[in-house]
C-alpha cells in the first residue's frame, strides 16, 4: 500500500493568502478540487470559530442575566419583609404591581394596590405587632426577561394584638413576578399556612 505524508495546514489568521487553499495532492498527483469554495479553508475555519465565540458570549450573557434577576427578586423579598417589620407601608406597597392579586389565606383576598393599601395601612396594624418575618429556601425560576415565579418558606414570629398572644407562624408563599421599567415587582401572591405555634413569653 502506498504511503502518503500527512498534510499540515498552518492556520494563521494573519496569513495574506488566507483565501487560498494549501497544496492538496491526490494519490495520482492531481490536485483535488476544493470543496469549501473560493474563500478557502482558513477563512471558513475562522468564520466558524467566530460564530461559536459569538454563541458562547450570548449564552454567557443570558446566564448572567438570569443570576442577576434572581438576586434582584431576593432583594425585593428582603425589602418586603423589612418594610413590614418597620411599618414602612408606602415602600411596602411599592413591592407590588398596580394590579397585584394577593391571597393571604383564611378567606382574605385583595386585588390592586388600593385594596392592599387599605388593608395594610388601616387593618393590619390593629392585628399584628412585633413582626419579624424571615424567608427561607427560595425556589426562583426566571421564565423570560420580564416574568418569573418563586416559592418561599416563611418563619414569622409576631404578637397577635386582639389576644395579646405571641405566636410563631409557618407559611409558604407562592408568587409571580413581573419586571417593570424600574425593577421586579410581585404580581400574584398566594399564602398557605402550615402551623401556628404559641410562644410562652414567661419562659423568655
Amino acid at each position: 500500500m502506498p504511503q502518503f505524508a500527512p498534510i499540515v495546514f498552518d492556520l494563521d489568521p494573519q496569513d495574506e493568502n488566507i483565501d487560498t487553499l494549501p497544496p492538496n495532492p491526490s494519490p495520482s498527483g492531481n490536485r483535488i478540487p476544493p470543496r469549501v469554495g473560493d474563500r478557502g479553508l482558513k477563512a471558513l475555519f475562522f468564520e466558524e470559530i467566530s460564530k461559536e465565540v459569538i454563541v458562547a458570549e450570548r449564552d454567557l450573557e443570558a446566564r448572567i442575566r438570569v443570576l442577576e434577576d434572581i438576586e434582584a427578586i431576593k432583594k425585593l423579598r428582603a425589602r418586603y419583609w423589612r418594610c413590614i417589620r418597620e411599618g414602612l407601608w408606602d415602600d411596602f406597597l411599592d413591592c407590588f404591581t398596580d394590579d397585584a392579586a394577593v391571597d393571604l389565606g383564611f378567606g382574605r383576598q385583595m386585588q390592586g394596590k388600593k385594596a392592599l393599601a387599605k388593608f395594610y395601612k388601616e387593618t393590619f396594624p390593629t392585628l399584628r405587632s412585633a413582626i419579624i418575618p424571615q424567608g427561607h429556601n427560595p425556589e426562583i425560576d426566571v421564565l423570560s426577561e420580564t416574568k418569573a415565579t418563586g416559592k418561599w418558606l416563611i418563619d414569622n414570629p409576631q404578637i397577635e394584638i386582639p389576644s395579646n398572644v405571641a405566636v410563631r407562624l409557618g407559611s409558604t408563599y407562592d408568587e409571580e413576578y413581573i419586571k417593570e421599567s424600574d425593577g421586579w415587582r410581585i404580581k400574584r401572591q398566594r399564602v398557605a399556612h402550615i402551623y401556628r405555634e404559641t410562644i410562652n413569653m414567661d419562659s423568655l
